[in-house]
């Protein structure tokens, strides 16, 4: 199963992986920016809560980290999104 909220799961502090699997939106966490707390919703939409930073997943992930290009941040959110507990690195 894939879901952005999977994903958000593995970057964000306070979200668990049952309350992602559960789709119980908006998810909320502590941002990994360090403003406070972040809000992630069904479409795969972040916002900070005290910053006001919104975007979408991908704009997220470069935001984390700035070098990654668009296609490598949709690359990464594909397999980060995906509900295995380990990745298969043959495949990538």
């Amino acid at each position: 199963m894939k879901s952005p909220s999977i994903f958000y799961s593995r970057y964000v502090t306070g979200i668990d992986k049952k309350a992602a699997l559960e789709q119980r939106f908006p998810l909320r966490g502590e941002s990994p920016f360090g403003d406070g707390g972040i809000d992630i919703f069904e479409d795969g939409a972040f916002h900070c809560q005290v910053t006001g930073r919104q975007g979408t997943a991908s704009e997220f992930l470069q935001a984390l980290y700035p070098l990654l290009s668009d296609r490598g941040a949709k690359r990464a959110i594909s397999i980060e999104s995906d509900n295995q507990p380990d990745l298969d690195f043959e495949t990538l």
